[in-house]
């Protein structure tokens, strides 16, 4: 079950002297992962996906000072290498990536519960980001709607180019190209809640390696508890239901914002339907192997994804993993701790 907050956090390795040898290969690890990203994308995606567990790895072993000087120290570097190189490079990208990891290790410091870990740390990265594009927007004289929908036209025009690439039928690319202005459309008004999944994903994704990588090498990652048992709050399903009521309301930004905060909290859902799966994997000694093969099926087809949504939202109702009666009764708990 979801567990509070402990006070005074947790304790952490304090760092004997200046680790100048770690500090070296945080930096040398870090610029290494982001110039993977800038010169072999294909790879750099999945090296990318784990960039802040590395902040957060240093940031949790080295201490808040260290950990700041690797990422201010990466940036540097990155930087120094493109002008040698004569490319340009996106530094606020690479901050953003670099910060989610110190937020990350933060908030983990601090002891707190795994939904409010990771939910702190997606307001704070949503807001930087809209800070930085009302800068940068305000530095370029245009507004900032404007760059995103330009932004969002470009990305199409590019995978429609990419769709013909990759050997699409012909009949498909025209058929996306067609219809391209109303998909450039539907993706900037859905884009706010796309952005917040795709950082709650990201954000979750690390969490969980250092779960599984930190915790028990004393590293000063604390004790999540059995995230199979994870479980939200029977109340967010008023926040569903409000969302859906939205939806009706025949008012063009009420509907666009109806639908954001659906597929905002039905993502979260998913979370717990992912945990009801795992928990049920653990009880019968699934192998990793058919575990691994499952989760790939469920990112891979959306009739499974939608599913496993339906498992987590229903099981409010169901309480598959019989949670609520453990709740009422302690001593009839079966769960592993």
């Amino acid at each position: 079950m979801i567990k509070e907050e402990q006070a005074g956090g947790i304790e952490t390795a304090a760092p004997k002297g200046f680790a100048i040898k770690e500090v070296l290969l945080g930096i040398i690890v870090s610029s290494g992962v982001f110039l993977t990203m800038g010169l072999l994308p294909s790879a750099g995606i999945t090296a990318g996906i784990f960039a802040p567990f590395i902040f957060m790895y240093f940031h949790l072993k080295l201490g808040r000072i260290p950990g700041l000087l690797v990422l201010t120290a990466t940036m540097v570097v990155l930087e120094a290498v493109a002008y040698q190189a004569g490319i340009r490079t996106n530094l606020a990208v690479v901050f953003m990536m670099g910060s989610s990891g110190l937020i990350l290790a933060e908030f983990l410091r601090k002891n707190f519960v795994f939904e409010k870990t990771v939910f702190y740390s997606v307001m704070i990265l949503v807001g930087m980001g809209a800070l930085f594009l009302g800068i940068y927007s305000f530095y370029i004289g245009e507004q900032p709607w404007n760059l995103v929908q330009a932004y969002v036209n470009a990305g199409i025009r590019e995978s429609i180019k990419s769709y013909a690439e990759w050997g699409i039928s012909q009949e498909q690319v025209d058929l996306i190209r067609n219809n391209a202005d109303l998909i450039a459309k539907t993706v900037y008004h859905l884009l706010p809640s796309f952005v917040i999944m795709g950082t709650i994903l990201f954000l979750w994704i690390n969490v969980l390696a250092g779960k599984l990588l930190l915790s028990k090498r004393g590293i000063g990652f604390p004790e999540l508890g059995d995230l199979s048992c994870w479980k939200i709050p029977d109340q967010m399903v008023w926040y569903v239901i409000a969302s859906a009521v939205l939806i009706l309301i025949p008012v063009d930004r009420v509907q666009i914002a109806g639908l954001n905060l659906l597929f905002i909290f039905l993502f979260v859902y998913l979370f717990q339907g992912l945990s009801i799966i795992n928990f049920f994997f653990r009880h019968k000694n699934v192998p990793v192997i058919i575990r691994g093969v499952f989760y790939f099926l469920i990112f891979a087809q959306h009739f499974l994804l939608l599913l496993v949504i339906c498992l987590g939202f229903f099981d409010i109702w169901i309480d598959l993993r019989k949670l609520n009666k453990i709740a009422k009764d302690p001593s009839e708990s079966t769960v592993e701790s």
